[in-house]
């Protein structure tokens, strides 16, 4: 009777193991299919969104922007926004990539705010003077249609608008470096 219930045991957690493995498989699986979905993909911009910087408007936008990249990030207002938005890491990852390109790379903020007013206080707040998109009509992700997983809207595009790599840097230090080591390497 005893061989039988570690038997049972056994099995039992034999398949417990087995189903966390093909729900972790699944997971790799997800990514996956979005890597290959959005890899070579030109992102769409509205054109008739205007970027602020400190308050001003500016003349900058993707669309005319020649550099040999553009980090382009996107953040809706789910959540904890100061949380998602992150502005002293983006800060300091943007003056690393300065110091290593001498300021050839773009970087592009759209946020979706359901407080304008919200994110302005904080972007103050935090000092962060790089021009932004407030975008409270959505309609960067209207042309899109981003991935709900907030980890995979951000991308890191070629001079023609076409995405090289998905992940947002400020959230895995992995994909921190491998955004480094692809800039780099076009140096």
């Amino acid at each position: 009777m005893r061989i039988w219930r570690n038997i049972a045991q056994a099995s039992c957690f034999l398949f417990i193991g087995m189903l966390v493995c093909s729900c972790h498989q699944t997971e790799k699986e997800k990514i996956t299919r979005l890597m290959e979905k959005w890899n070579g993909k030109e992102l769409v911009f509205p054109t008739n969104l205007p970027f602020v910087a400190e308050d001003r408007d500016t003349l900058l936008h993707p669309t005319e922007d020649t550099s040999n990249y553009k980090i382009v990030t996107y953040v809706d207002s789910t959540g904890c926004l100061s949380c998602k938005l992150q502005l002293l890491e983006w800060m300091d990852f943007i003056s690393e990539i300065d110091s290593i390109t001498r300021k050839k790379v773009s970087f592009y903020f759209y946020f979706h705010p359901k407080q304008k007013k919200y994110l302005i206080t904080l972007l103050k707040q935090e000092g962060f003077i790089f021009p932004v998109c407030i975008d409270t009509k959505d309609e960067f992700n209207q042309l899109n249609q981003f991935p709900e997983n907030e980890k995979f809207r951000t991308f890191l595009l070629n001079n023609k608008n076409r995405i090289i790599l998905i992940g947002n840097p400020m959230h895995s230090p992995q994909i921190k470096e491998l955004y480094v080591k692809t800039i780099i390497h076009e140096q």
